[in-house]
């Protein structure tokens, strides 16, 4: 990176499956081009980048998979996610959007699946270095409302989608436990997409509005 070139904004969408992560951070993406005017890369995991594709197919198709196997294939697809997208992207000044990052480690392989958290922190600390979010949102929605959604939507769901209330209680519960991270901020899921929207860019602005052009 140059000595001219500032170095991109990096934010995160957390939340539950269901949760209309994709959604606001197409729009997040947008609106950040548009009022920030830069560049800004909108990404996810598991599968940004070639090899994190290819681990997406395992970790959402596979059968049972070992708790703790499942945790290190998100690692290995987080690392490369980092070095191969995110940083690259970050130190030419782009800024980027992601849906799910470490939050979601903490909250669906620990609180899920009842990996030990510290051994997920030690993990994720070597994975992402020094690649820490500049802001994190986490859309929070009961677990019954994704349910009524899922069964809207209708269609095949994927390992993770195909789970019981239970695992989403506990994914939530872990979730609501992750507000010492540095910038995790809560926005309700639960109302319809455009007070949704408004909210995720009005602690966009709180955060970064004197950047805007």
């Amino acid at each position: 990176m140059s000595e001219e070139t500032k170095r991109g904004k990096f934010i995160v969408l957390e939340g539950l499956d269901g949760a209309g992560k994709s959604e606001q951070a197409k729009d997040l993406a947008a609106y950040v081009e548009e009022c920030y005017g830069v560049e800004c890369l909108s990404t996810h995991e598991p599968g940004g980048g070639p090899i994190g594709a290819e681990l997406r197919k395992i970790l959402l198709d596979a059968k049972g998979v070992e708790p703790l196997t499942e945790l290190l294939l998100f690692g290995a697809g987080r690392n490369e996610h980092v070095k191969k997208v995110i940083t690259p992207a970050l130190d030419e000044g782009a800024w980027v959007i992601c849906e799910r990052y470490v939050g979601s480690s903490h909250a669906y392989q620990g609180g899920g699946r009842g990996t030990d958290q510290e051994i997920i922190k030690f993990l994720m600390t070597h994975v992402i270095g020094e690649e820490t979010p500049d802001l994190t949102l986490f859309l929070d929605i009961p677990v019954e409302v994704i349910a009524e959604r899922v069964a809207k939507r209708g269609g095949a769901v994927d390992r993770f989608e195909g789970e019981g209330a239970k695992f989403f209680e506990n994914v939530r519960d872990a979730y609501k436990c992750l507000d010492m991270f540095k910038s995790w901020e809560v926005i309700d899921a639960t109302p319809d997409y455009e007070e949704v929207r408004q909210n995720v860019r009005r602690v966009v602005d709180e955060y970064f509005g004197d950047q805007k052009v």
